[in-house]
């Protein structure tokens, strides 16, 4: 496929309208980690992340796995996101698992292939995915990357004082020092490192949960289809929300674990 224009991506992104299968590479590990972060908040439903989003790495993940990955269904939601890093990586079975998908992906899924720099380009991938190339940015690009993030901030940094941040400390943003940042700009300075790093603006507090936090649902006949204990869990989880919430709390993970018969198991 042709490569994605920016804007093309961005705008696909806010339409919730992406394409099937998306190729990040090029020799700017940041903004590919910028991008995957930008599509996952933007297509996948907070409430059912956890259900929906996989993230794996070319060389740890084998064939069965991926496969599994890439041919679950949504849960509780429209769209699956899959996000594959380190493309290169792959052993045989899992690059077979992921041509054989390549070859009619889902429309259910948005399947995130990010190669890591210096990856040989191959056109067997290139060729059934919408390829976004991102290179180094130049000083002035980073400048530009920086007013727009101080405005995602709700804050405001004008174009000379960017473009002394970049002379400052250089335009790779994801090693810049904190301390440099701080100094010179004060909390802004701080949260564009934090950003540039993906890391929370607001790291949640841990806390332990509150007693009595068991639900369950049982079903009256054996259940032979996962998609019903799948719909079941959306209740449930509900009660156990509205139970942490009752005691200052809020849940940050879901596990589903489904075991069959037969021995098969399954898990999200």
């Amino acid at each position: 496929m042709p490569p994605v224009a920016m804007r093309a991506f961005k705008t696909a992104l806010e339409r919730g309208t992406p394409d099937a299968v998306y190729l990040l590479h090029g020799d700017n590990d940041f903004l590919k980690d910028e991008k995957v972060r930008d599509l996952i908040a933007r297509l996948s439903d907070p409430g059912t992340r956890d259900f929906n989003l996989d993230q794996v790495r070319g060389g740890d993940v084998d064939g069965a796995r991926l496969a599994s990955v890439l041919d679950a269904l949504p849960m509780m939601a429209d769209r699956r996101v899959v996000v594959v890093r380190d493309i290169g990586a792959l052993k045989k079975d899992a690059r077979t698992a992921l041509d054989r998908y390549l070859a009619q992906p889902s429309k259910e899924t948005v399947l995130v292939l990010v190669a890591a720099a210096g990856w040989k380009s191959d056109t067997a991938t290139m060729d059934r995915a919408s390829t976004l190339e991102l290179r180094t940015l130049t000083d002035d690009e980073a400048a530009t990357w920086i007013g727009m993030r101080a405005t995602a901030l709700g804050a405001t940094i004008t174009d000379d004082a960017a473009r002394l941040l970049v002379r400052a400390v250089g335009s790779d943003l994801a090693m810049l020092d904190e301390a440099p940042l701080v100094a010179r700009f004060g909390p802004l300075g701080a949260d564009v490192r934090r950003l540039a790093l993906g890391d929370d603006r607001h790291p949640p507090l841990v806390a332990d949960p509150p007693p009595e936090r068991t639900f369950a649902c049982r079903f009256e006949e054996p259940v032979e289809d996962q998609r019903a204990v799948v719909a079941a869990c959306g209740p449930v989880a509900d009660e156990l929300s509205a139970h942490l919430a009752a005691h200052g709390a809020c849940c940050a993970q879901v596990h589903v674990s489904i075991a069959t018969d037969h021995g098969e198991q399954s898990d999200r």
